[in-house]
């Protein structure tokens, strides 16, 4: 049923005097509601066409060999390639949409490799991004990021403590004022994090 039609039958149904019954009501629904699934997964499905058939080549010629940073710990899983210099890891089902999501986060500073399992994304980074999903097609998926911590990657929590950079229930702890570091670069405050 075309969105034009399901509303005329609304349009009908609310204008019946006397007014419609409970069974009517229930059924009405019953049918406007498996005709918008059947538009929606529709709509999924032609969008997900779109992503395969005119996003993915252009983006399949641009991988390259993961070149890794050796001031960085060694991923847990060998990618299999780089796109835009962020290295992507598949899963058993080599989902290659993670190549979509790296196309789109390509301006996300720090961004080292990304990780597709099961409808997340593992995020490893040089500082923390603050992403916590992303959509992909017609999927969102949940973010667990990794920062490079005393020669390994940890998980970025509520309540990671790091050396320099304390993290604790989201919120900076004792935070500095703003001040230029031995480097000469200023701290600032993003997101929930002291970044440096």
């Amino acid at each position: 049923m075309a969105h034009a039609d399901l509303m005329e039958a609304l349009r009908a149904i609310v204008s019946q005097e006397p007014h419609w019954s409970e069974d009517d009501l229930a059924e009405w629904a019953e049918e406007f509601l498996m005709a918008y699934e059947g538009v929606k997964r529709a709509a999924m499905m032609e969008q997900e066409r779109l992503l395969r058939e005119r996003r993915m080549p252009p983006l399949k010629r641009l991988v390259r060999p993961y070149q890794h940073d050796a001031l960085l710990p060694t991923l847990p899983q060998s990618p299999h390639g780089q796109l835009h210099g962020v290295g992507f890891i598949f899963d058993e089902d080599r989902d290659d949409r993670v190549l979509v999501a790296i196309d789109d986060l390509k301006d996300t500073p720090s961004l080292v490799a990304l990780a597709e399992h099961e409808g997340g994304l593992d995020v490893y980074a040089r500082k923390p991004t603050g992403l916590t999903t992303v959509s992909v097609g017609c999927d969102e998926w949940g973010v667990t990021e990794f920062i490079p911590y005393q020669g390994r990657w940890k998980e970025v929590t509520a309540d990671f403590e790091g050396s320099d950079r304390r993290f604790h229930g989201g919120v900076t702890k004792n935070p500095p004022p703003t001040q230029k570091n031995r480097r000469g670069i200023t701290t600032i405050v993003r997101a929930n994090y002291i970044i440096l």
